[in-house]
């Protein structure tokens, strides 16, 4: 018999978190007789320099938490039920450090947010805890933007986005031809 073709069939399959420890190892160099200055090769670049965590493990925590919603007490269960024990507190720092360290890549997606031709907002409620002088169960609002840069090939979309923004401030179009 020969070959004629073949049937393939894909199915999904799913790999378990898996949690490792990194060993990274550095050496040092000195001079034979000891007259020179010690020299290592440098660390592999981190998000926290002084941190046991890991860049991915920082991307992972960053993304359960404010992508899936998932709180750090249960994430510290998810890390438990691995064999991992790290209390909610380090979990906190973590995201907080690499919120910091992400300050600046936040600050050109704003800057880049307000380049845009029209700007969406929406303030939607949020319940945050601990919040200095406000109750837990009280909400506190969020603004949401979102930029939509409007295209050359579309000026007729343009015009009309800017007549609606200035009939919303000024009134409508025939009080604008008294003034």
């Amino acid at each position: 018999m020969v070959e004629i073709g073949q049937d393939v069939s894909e199915q999904l399959d799913i790999v378990p978190m898996q949690v490792r420890v990194l060993r990274h190892i550095r050496k040092r160099y000195g001079g034979p007789k000891g007259d020179q200055a010690p020299v290592s090769t440098r660390a592999p670049a981190q998000v926290l320099p002084k941190s046991n965590a890991s860049n991915d493990l920082l991307a992972l925590l960053i993304i359960i938490k404010y992508v899936d919603g998932l709180p750090l007490a249960r994430f510290e269960h998810v890390l438990a039920r691995s064999g991992v024990l790290v209390p909610r507190q380090p979990l906190a720092r973590w995201v907080i450090g690499t919120a910091r360290a992400l300050q600046p890549i936040a600050n050109l997606m704003r800057d880049m947010l307000l380049g845009h031709d029209v700007i969406h907002m929406d303030k939607p409620p949020v319940q945050v805890l601990n919040e200095p002088g406000r109750a837990a169960t009280s909400k506190s609002q969020m603004w949401v933007q979102r930029g939509r840069a409007i295209s050359v090939a579309a000026p007729r979309l343009a015009q009309l986005a800017h007549r609606h923004h200035r009939r919303t401030l000024r009134g409508p179009p025939a009080l604008e031809s008294q003034r």
